[in-house]
């Protein structure tokens, strides 16, 4: 079985300069759903070429009703080592969060989520991989061979193997990741962000932080999952309307979209007070 976690007293979350605004949204929709916790930290993406040069400072301004404490990405030294790759950095900074945070566990999320009910403490979330792309399962799956030499992973119910890498949030403990990066190194004698050095340019693997994760728990560490399934909402241009998913317990709202693409009458209707100011730094952002 997993830990007995008892991490909702903490709050992290990962997000960069295209969810701004929507980040407010993922504190709101937490809090709406789960006791106060002791404390939020927003973990800032100030690498992203995307960045502006008082990003920080206007994180700090906007998540401050929350009393969020917002941590620079680019005082991880592992994030500035991929500074020009956006995506394998977002993994690898999750993957490193233990170093940034100096907290023994905490609930984790993107900042690019609605949440619609509460987190069971120690459960890991999952989607079936028909709401996901075929290709990109299997160059995940390719990733994870790759690190952890897994002939056969992901993680199966009812003899079907299930997206665990969306949705993107869940209960993390810095043991868990330090556990993980200490067997990588010593399985492939190297430090572990340069093991990531080569997925750059690989068309045939797609770094993913959760599959690697919970597939090290569950066949490396032998820990049994809880898993529990979700139901997505997916918004934005070009998302395909949302059918009936009332038969469904758990449910959340995602987007493959940047706040300027989402639109400010959206973000406001769904909670977010949105100044002329801070929507003028984000209107011209698109998802990279």
């Amino acid at each position: 079985m997993l830990a007995n976690y008892t991490m909702h007293n903490r709050l992290v979350i990962l997000t960069y300069p295209g969810h701004f605004l929507m980040t407010l949204l993922t504190i709101k929709s937490y809090l709406a759903y789960h006791p106060a916790p002791e404390e939020i930290i927003v973990v800032a993406d100030d690498v992203s070429s995307q960045s502006w040069p008082t990003y920080i400072r206007d994180c700090e301004e906007l998540y401050a009703p929350y009393s969020a404490r917002v941590i620079a990405s680019g005082s991880s030294t592992v994030a500035k080592h991929f500074a020009h790759n956006d995506w394998i950095r977002q993994q690898i900074i999750k993957l490193h969060l233990d170093l940034l945070i100096d907290r023994d566990s905490w609930f984790f999320t993107d900042g690019d989520i609605i949440f619609l009910n509460s987190v069971a403490p120690g459960t890991i979330p999952y989607t079936m991989l028909y709401e996901s792309n075929p290709a990109i399962t299997q160059q995940q799956n390719n990733y994870v061979c790759a690190m952890l030499g897994i002939d056969q992973p992901g993680l199966v119910v009812n003899g079907q193997q299930v997206c665990v890498s969306n949705p993107p949030f869940r209960h993390l403990s810095s043991q868990l990741l330090q556990d993980l990066r200490s067997w990588v190194e010593t399985k492939s004698g190297k430090q572990f962000y340069q093991t990531h050095e080569p997925f750059q340019h690989a068309d045939s693997i797609s770094v993913s932080e959760w599959e690697l994760i919970e597939n090290f728990r569950c066949y490396i560490m032998q820990q049994q999952p809880s898993l529990v399934q979700y139901a997505p909402h997916t918004v934005g241009p070009g998302c395909p309307p949302v059918g009936d998913l009332s038969f469904f317990k758990h449910q959340f709202i995602t987007c493959y979209c940047s706040d300027s693409e989402l639109g400010r009458a959206w973000l406001e209707s769904h909670g977010a007070t949105v100044s002329d100011h801070h929507w003028n730094l984000v209107e011209q952002i698109v998802r990279l």
